[in-house]
């Protein structure tokens, strides 16, 4: 019964709309003051199939939503992973469990309680907490559709990055949220994380990232699409945690 319920939630939370969009998003991470992104993503939405490629990596990750799946690929390795919706949220799940200790970072990340403000007229809102604050800078989006569409990427993405992390994804889902909730689509972020009885992190940590939309997918993007299906058709599969714990010895050992 209790797996039926949570298949039933991970149904919920597969959004329709994305069936027969296309959108594309560029994303660079920053770290405290520094000019020079150090993530750089590129993320095509293709008819219900996320496509986020690593620009500074050699990772993709593929969010077949529809399929219930995501599917992780080392280019480089020629290796690739793959979880389901359910796989993802039992971790999460189970992560958020043994999350106890009231004075860390993490517990606040697994329970978050935010005070927020948020002005409309300038698309900006803030989350402050003790923590960690967000403040967010949106843009009304062309297609409407693509505020819960990336909502739901967000999120998703929130889970998966837990899972190697170990950070619950819980603050990052209520800003996604609550952003979504006004109608935009995040166009820089800022987040500053705050030493708190001494957890991590072990002084103010400060990172931004910003994203720059378009409403069609290029030549260039289908052809990046195209590659992945190859990858996808010829690369090994590992289970999760071979991949993660060194794709390339193994890929070899197995040739």
């Amino acid at each position: 019964m209790r797996s039926q319920l949570l298949l039933a939630f991970v149904l919920f939370l597969i959004p329709t709309a994305l069936l027969g969009q296309q959108y594309r998003v560029e994303t660079n991470v920053f770290r405290g003051a520094a000019q020079a992104p150090f993530v750089k993503t590129l993320t095509l939405f293709n008819d219900g199939v996320i496509y986020d490629f690593s620009l500074m990596g050699d990772e993709i990750t593929v969010f077949d939503l529809n399929g219930d799946r995501f599917v992780l690929l080392n280019v480089n390795d020629k290796v690739k992973t793959t979880l389901t919706t359910y796989d993802v949220l039992t971790a999460v799940s189970k992560n958020k469990a043994k999350t106890t200790d009231e004075t860390a970072i993490f517990y606040f990340a697994a329970n978050p309680k935010f005070e927020t403000t948020a002005d409309e007229p300038s698309l900006t809102i803030e989350l402050n907490s003790e923590p960690l604050t967000y403040v967010v800078s949106g843009t009304i989006p062309q297609k409407k559709t693509f505020v819960r569409d990336y909502q739901s990427f967000a999120d998703w993405s929130a889970r998966l990055n837990s899972l190697q992390s170990g950070l619950p994804p819980f603050a990052r889902m209520e800003v996604n949220k609550q952003v979504a909730d006004l109608g935009w689509a995040p166009e820089s972020v800022e987040l500053t994380m705050r030493k708190k009885n001494g957890f991590f992190p072990a002084k103010e940590a400060k990172y931004s990232t910003t994203h720059k939309y378009n409403w069609t997918l290029s030549n260039k993007d289908k052809q990046r699409i195209d590659e992945v299906g190859n990858h996808l058709a010829n690369f090994t599969e590992l289970p999760y945690v071979e991949y993660r714990n060194g794709a390339k010895t193994l890929a070899q050992a197995d040739k």
